[in-house]
């Protein structure tokens, strides 16, 4: 029965998307092309059998491929693989009132006085059309004792029946009933006829979808075009209208290829503190930790398969955008490290499952992804100190020597000119920083977004704007990016100001004012520092014309 809608003092009937453009005949079947052709071959040469076994995941159209079949075979201008739509018998198949075509769902039909009942059935003849049709829903949910009372007479039906039987777990059906019939393998659909499918629904229906929207879409059904139909509906209802990518990503409850990009981020610079603040984060938003474990590692997969496979795979559908940052980010990572992290989720992941506290969970295993980050840092290390002692030391001491003696050049200051401090200038910036947002999102700069929207400028000063920042971790990236804030600062306020990060100390938190860089608390730290300034490693950087990798 349709959802009814009260509006206008009316009721009206909603009948969901999925159902409105299930298909009619075999050829509008998105996908599944070998069965479908099988089928029209079966229908235009009359070779129709008594007995189909429909397999596949869930959603991948065995219950409409079969619907659509009966239509087929008792059309009065049939059996034709194009069924009129206008005799009396299409009529009443697309209607659900049809006498010669009976639907059965064995989940709750699985006994064998169900059975015994169809069988008292069968030997009536149709009334409409060529065939009595019994399309029997999870047939593999019947009790051993009806598959048996089944057995006969799906063996030896009488004339003009024909059983059409779809299930999701076939092997669990008897292999004597899967011997009786013509068995056909549906198999997932692909992301690019998911989206073609929903790109022709939204032109059909009026509505606005990002193509990144309708990707992302596709990416979460896995291959299942009803349930990919079933989430556009709930996205239209949650848009009014007008879907885009984040609404899509909101309304799953998933979390953002920019977050996920930020963890591993943190995971490899051994960040612990930046990836907890991100977990933390994203619970604040209502993200559940199985699902960001799940994210999480589908992210790290893709990361894994172009770094292996090459930034061109096939095996990784995703737009030209997101493939680029992926690939930037397995560049710096190590592959045993990949697979470590791997191995560390895919655990977290079946722990998950039956856990009572998934936060504390995530939180260890992001404490032990960061650890193993580290660990192959150390071992890069090691692996460098001893390639640098198997070097003539003499050589490389000699060489430093002589490049000490040379004087250092000196850096050329340019002298910029001051700017005034002024109360309206910075007042007028704070005002307008909710528009600057905006322009970054436009411009694509959403991890950029996402670290400055928390922060606040405080004064413009000389040549240099001081924005206060509330995390560690976000510091950390914004000093990384600082020509980039002052670009889009630049292009924005048309103000070309210096930007000076100044990170907010909570209450109760000591000052520090030394740097991460020269500070090092942990032993493995420590240990990279001394390598870096040993003469040795220095010496063999110059001689080398080499550079130090982190990672």
């Amino acid at each position: 029965m349709p959802n009814l809608l009260i509006g206008g003092g009316k009721l009206m009937g909603y009948m969901a998307l999925y159902r409105k453009y299930r298909p009619r005949s075999l050829p509008e079947v998105v996908g599944q092309k070998a069965v479908v052709r099988t089928l029209v071959n079966a229908l235009k040469g009359g070779q129709i059998h008594h007995a189909y076994l429909l397999c596949g995941p869930r959603g991948t159209g065995k219950t409409s491929v079969a619907r659509a079949f009966a239509r087929s075979v008792n059309c009065h201008e049939g059996p034709t693989p194009e069924p009129c739509g206008k005799c009396v018998s299409c009529l009443r198949i697309e209607q659900g009132s049809s006498t010669d075509m009976v639907e059965i769902d064995a989940a709750s039909n699985r006994g064998i006085d169900e059975i015994r009942a169809l069988k008292g059935t069968v030997s009536f003849s149709p009334s409409e059309g060529k065939f009595k049709i019994y399309i029997i829903d999870e047939v593999h949910m019947l009790t051993k004792g009806a598959f048996n009372a089944f057995l006969k007479t799906l063996e030896d039906p009488p004339p003009g029946v024909l059983f059409l039987l779809a299930t999701t777990e076939p092997h669990q059906v008897l292999p004597t009933i899967i011997s009786r019939c013509q068995r056909f393998d549906f198999t997932l659909h692909t992301q690019k006829d998911i989206v073609e499918r929903l790109s022709f629904i939204c032109k059909e229906e009026g509505i606005e979808a990002d193509a990144e929207a309708l990707e992302t879409i596709a990416i979460f059904a896995e291959g299942g075009l009803r349930d990919a139909i079933s989430i556009l509906d709930q996205a239209i209802s949650f848009t009014g209208g007008k879907i885009k990518e984040e609404d899509v990503i909101e309304l799953l409850g998933r979390v953002d290829q920019d977050t996920l990009q930020s963890m591993v981020e943190a995971v490899c610079q051994s960040d612990i503190s930046g990836f907890l603040e991100l977990i933390h984060f994203a619970g604040e938003k209502g993200k559940d930790p199985r699902q960001l474990a799940d994210d999480l590692s589908r992210y790290l997969r893709q990361v894994l398969i172009i770094k292996e496979c090459g930034y061109d795979t096939s095996m990784v559908e995703l737009t030209a955008e997101k493939r680029k940052a992926v690939y930037e980010d397995g560049k710096d990572i190590a592959r045993e490290t990949l697979l470590k992290m791997l191995e560390v989720l895919a655990e977290l992941n079946r722990d998950l499952k039956f856990s009572t506290q998934p936060h504390l969970l995530l939180e260890i295993a992001g404490v032990r992804l960061a650890v193993t980050a580290e660990d192959n840092l150390a071992h890069r290390l090691k692996t460098l100190e001893k390639k640098v002692e198997q070097l003539d030391k003499i050589q490389v001491q000699g060489k430093i020597k002589e490049e000490m003696k040379k004087p250092q050049k000196k850096k050329e200051e340019k002298e910029t000119e001051k700017i005034e401090e002024s109360t309206e200038k910075i007042s007028e910036l704070q005002s307008k920083w909710p528009e600057f947002m905006n322009y970054l999102q436009e411009k694509k700069e959403r991890r950029l977004c996402a670290f400055l929207e928390p922060a606040a400028p405080l004064e413009i000063k000389d040549n240099t704007i001081i924005i206060e920042v509330r995390h560690s971790f976000h510091h950390k990236n914004l000093e990384k990016n600082k020509d980039m804030v002052q670009r889009r600062v630049k292009e924005f306020f048309q103000l070309d100001l210096k930007p000076v990060f100044s990170l907010r100390k909570e209450e109760g938190e000591e000052e520090d004012d030394n740097n991460d860089d020269e500070v090092l608390q942990d032993g493995e730290k420590k240990k990279e520092k001394s390598l870096r300034e040993h003469p040795v490693v220095k010496g063999a950087i110059e001689l080398l014309d080499a550079r130090i990798i982190d990672g």
